[in-house]
């Protein structure tokens, strides 16, 4: 074993360049490197320059790469980073990028595809967690290429309420704190649940559009209810007449103890028909005005042809209680009057005798 001499920062040998403990080499001295049998083990370990590769072993201990911030330190291949609870893993700078090298914002996220960030929980519920300082906002924003179109934004500078906005990043719907939602672009008046508030120069609609092949099936339902008592003590139907281009309407109510039940239907041809038996047009018992005079027009032709047929029954409440007649008019289409008819009995029923002449 030969000597290795350290001079003026120069390390000579005849024969051997190596380090020994004792008769046991632990280190060699190559041309271009020194190359360790063992552990290299360091107190304060710091690399200020490249590092072409660099393989270990799990060891305890802390690692620190460069000396400032303008080092730049590579990696090929996966990086894994742990912590404990006491001990976090965290990335101190001014932007971070995954897929990019010029990341422009805090966190700039690029993926060549259709790929993205998920959020994966193994117990619990996955959160996404934005905390606004007071009287700011929360914001989603919705870009393409660099340009903003839409964005979902949380306002918390007076009254709660979260925007949708679309096209241009205008608003197109409000939800506030109180539950209230408003759909359009005029947002200064909420007062109801759901409010359609266009812009000027649109009309306010709503519009149900089934896609069927069906001759009987659903249109579309408004229903009404009581969630303390019953789910649904009302609706108005728009349903299929007959035909895959026909419709009709439907107004259902429900009565104490009963079932929801048609009451009264418009067909499509506008024809109107009351649904159920002892179905009633009634006003109210000190009602004092006159109901009204009910008009048959028809011409002589057709009086000759239906009035041997024509039997009309029709039974009143308490609506007429203050008077003793109730006149109807039968006329042809010069306005000739043919026939009057009073009230004939206590029961209110009036009578159209088989024969008007």
């Amino acid at each position: 074993m030969a000597k290795m001499l350290i001079a003026d920062g120069v390390i000579s040998s005849s024969t051997d360049y190596s380090l020994y403990h004792g008769t046991t080499k632990v280190a060699e001295v190559e041309q271009n490197a020194i190359r360790v049998q063992g552990d290299l083990i360091a107190e304060n370990y710091i690399v200020s320059s490249s590092v072409t590769y660099m393989t270990s072993s799990v060891a305890s201990g802390s690692t620190m790469f460069g000396n400032s911030g303008d080092d730049t330190h590579k990696f090929s291949g996966s990086l894994q980073v742990s912590g404990t609870v006491a001990n976090e893993s965290y990335i101190i700078g001014t932007n971070v990028g995954l897929g990019t090298t010029n990341p422009v914002q805090p966190l700039h996220v690029i993926t060549p595809n259709n790929g993205g960030i998920e959020i994966d929980a193994t117990l619990g519920a996955p959160t996404l967690f934005f905390d606004i300082p007071g009287n700011e906002q929360g914001r989603i924003y919705f870009q393409e290429n660099d340009s903003l179109l839409g964005s979902i934004v949380y306002e918390s500078t007076g009254t709660d309420y979260i925007s949708f906005k679309a096209v241009s990043n205008t608003e197109r719907m409000r939800l506030l704190g109180t539950g209230k939602l408003t759909v359009g672009g005029n947002f200064t008046n909420n007062s109801g649940v759901f409010n359609i508030a266009p812009g000027s120069g649109t009309d306010p609609s709503m519009y149900f559009e089934q896609y069927t092949s069906s001759t009987g099936g659903t249109l579309g339902m408004i229903g009404f209810g009581n969630r303390a008592v019953d789910g649904q003590l009302a609706a108005i139907y728009a349903m299929n007449d007959g035909a895959t281009d026909s419709a009709y309407m439907s107004f259902q109510t429900e009565v104490t103890s009963g079932a929801l039940a048609e009451r009264l239907r418009i067909h499509s041809g506008g024809t109107v028909e009351f649904k159920g038996a002892n179905q009633k047009i009634s006003g109210s018992a000190s009602s004092t005005g006159s109901f009204g005079t009910l008009r048959i027009d028809m011409t002589e032709d057709e009086i000759d042809e239906t009035a041997n047929e024509l039997r009309t029954r029709m039974t009143f409440d308490s609506l007429f209680e203050q008077t003793d007649m109730m006149i109807w008019e039968i006329s042809d289409s010069y306005g000739s009057l043919h026939e009057m008819v009073e009230l004939v009995s206590p029961s209110w029923t009036i009578e159209i005798p088989r024969r008007i002449r």
